[in-house]
């Protein structure tokens, strides 16, 4: 008996038949025409393949197609042409940047994925498009002039930090909602401050912004000012830049944001305008909460954790209202003038940093909303009843894994 489901979405899953844990004397060859004639397809997987060109004269029935990880090097104009159905398209790693692709590849060229101006012309319906990948070093605004349904775009790990910090494409993007930035500054220069473009301020339905990996060293107000008239946004990720130096004011001009995490950075209080970071830390950093380099985390987002907020975040973070995440930084103590204009957070994330010192009552007097507080991962040993008693609201406390001064006494 044939499943409903299946019959009404009929799908065909041709993946992982030339890669590099299945190679191939040769590419993959997929004559144009061969799935021309299955008018009721609607999911197509042609991933890790390596596939050198779009197969041509698809039927117009299909909605998902993948073709990430092959080793496409040319998007031609008509590659799609007839596709008028799509609503998702991933592209992701046919010309990845190989010193830090997590698997072995070979560079495509020297401009990374060439895709024709008019190559998504006539995709009316697409609504994710997933470009992650691709060596990219310019955007042409003419790729998303007839994206009229887009909603979601993800262009992690290419070369477009110049195109952040000056992109008109952005104007073009007033109904996207979430987008992906990640990683387009792969030669890791370490900028002093962000930069980023005043046509973000058109991005007018913008909720989530991914910006990892920009790498840069102090965060100010006026940098995000081209997000502060955003409405809809609500998760900012700033994730792994190596920023040192930031204050909190900037919180008081968003309307809505919700989430805003500086996870894996080196902020602390004692850091000064001209300190360094040492640049093998941006090429092969890790912690000891991972034997991932923080470069290979992640790759290509395969899932659906970046539509929303960054999978590190614990629900239970999210359930109790605004978040700040400050965990994987090196903060060494708790200033309380450090945390001005932090009145809406409810949940503070601050574990694995160096925290220690004594707690008594004053520290977190900025939080007076907070009811969940992540401790784990420090050096904290509390040695006064009046430790954390400013949080009069606080429901959830997380001291684990604080066993520094008792190893200590142990040896």
């Amino acid at each position: 008996m044939s499943d409903p489901v299946l019959a009404d979405n009929p799908a065909i899953n041709l993946d992982n038949n030339c890669y590099f844990r299945n190679s191939c004397k040769e590419s993959l060859i997929i004559e144009n025409g061969t799935f021309s004639n299955l008018n009721h397809l609607t999911n197509l997987s042609l991933t890790r393949n390596g596939l050198q060109r779009v197969p041509l004269h698809l039927p117009e029935s299909i909605v998902y197609l993948r073709l990430l990880l092959n080793t496409i090097a040319y998007i031609n104009k008509s590659d799609f042409s007839g596709l008028t159905s799509l609503r998702f398209l991933d592209l992701s790693g046919n010309c990845p940047f190989c010193p830090n692709a997590p698997f072995p590849c070979k560079p495509c060229g020297d401009k990374g994925l060439v895709i024709h101006p008019e190559a998504f012309t006539h995709l009316p319906r697409l609504e994710e498009l997933r470009l992650s990948g691709n060596s990219l070093e310019t955007v042409h605004s003419m790729w998303f002039q007839n994206l009229t349904s887009l909603k979601y775009l993800f262009m992690s790990f290419n070369f477009l930090i110049s195109e952040i910090r000056n992109g008109e494409f952005l104007s073009w993007l007033p109904l996207v909602e979430v987008m992906d930035l990640s990683y387009n500054n792969l030669k890791t220069t370490l900028s002093p401050r962000l930069t980023i473009s005043q046509h973000f301020s058109k991005m007018t339905s913008l909720r989530v912004l991914h910006l990892q990996g920009y790498y840069f060293l102090r965060l100010n107000s006026e940098d995000l000012e081209p997000l502060y008239n955003l409405r809809n946004l609500t998760v900012l990720n700033l994730g792994v830049n190596f920023i040192q130096q930031t204050q909190f004011s900037f919180l008081k001009h968003f309307h809505n944001l919700s989430v805003f995490t500086l996870i894996e950075n080196q902020v602390t209080l004692l850091s000064s305008p001209e300190s360094k970071c040492c640049p093998t830390c941006v090429q092969d950093g890790t912690d000891e909460h991972s034997d991932t380099p923080v470069l290979f985390r992640p790759y290509i987002h395969c899932d659906d954790d970046y539509h929303s907020y960054p999978p590190a975040i614990k629900p239970e973070c999210l359930n109790a209202g605004n978040v700040l995440d400050l965990s994987r930084n090196i903060i060494f103590y708790i200033s309380p003038d450090f945390f001005k204009d932090t009145e809406n957070i409810a949940c503070l994330n601050l574990s694995a940093n160096s925290i220690g010192g004594t707690f008594n009552g004053s520290q977190f007097r900025h939080f007076p909303k907070l009811k969940y507080l992540d401790l784990s991962h420090n050096r904290v040993y509390l040695s006064s009843d009046q430790a954390f008693t400013e949080l009069k609201d606080l429901e959830h406390l997380d001291l684990s894994h604080n066993k520094h001064y008792f190893q200590l006494l142990e040896r």
